[in-house]
């Protein structure tokens, strides 16, 4: 198990969620845009323009939700990030909406020690 993992566990245990590109019937598709970050994130257009929100997502947050053993993301942003969340009450499971992958979504307190 790599480093990258344990943060990736650690988070979930600080209320963190995984975020997908393409799960049930939902993928992510068009460009990382204002709207798919939050305004701390997104800085005024740093990222370039041809970057799509799924390379973002898999090739930058430590939150993503396949492949992270190995990966070199470390991206833990600021807010929430468009993708492909879990919804129990979707009937596929998962539905396109900002997902909690930021820092204004850990939970006090958490994880406890015990």
């Amino acid at each position: 198990m790599n480093v990258g993992t344990v943060a990736h566990e650690v988070f979930h245990q600080c209320g963190l969620e995984d975020i997908y590109n393409s799960a049930g019937d939902v993928t992510v598709s068009g460009p990382v845009s204002p709207g798919r970050m939050g305004e701390a994130d997104w800085g005024g257009g740093y990222y370039e323009p041809d970057l799509s929100q799924a390379d973002f997502n898999k090739h930058r947050l430590i939150m993503y939700g396949e492949g992270e053993s190995g990966s070199a993301a470390v991206c833990l942003p600021a807010g929430s990030v468009y993708g492909a969340g879990r919804d129990p009450s979707s009937p596929a499971g998962y539905i396109l909406r900002p997902v909690k992958v930021g820092r204004d979504s850990l939970k006090p307190g958490q994880p406890v020690h015990q």
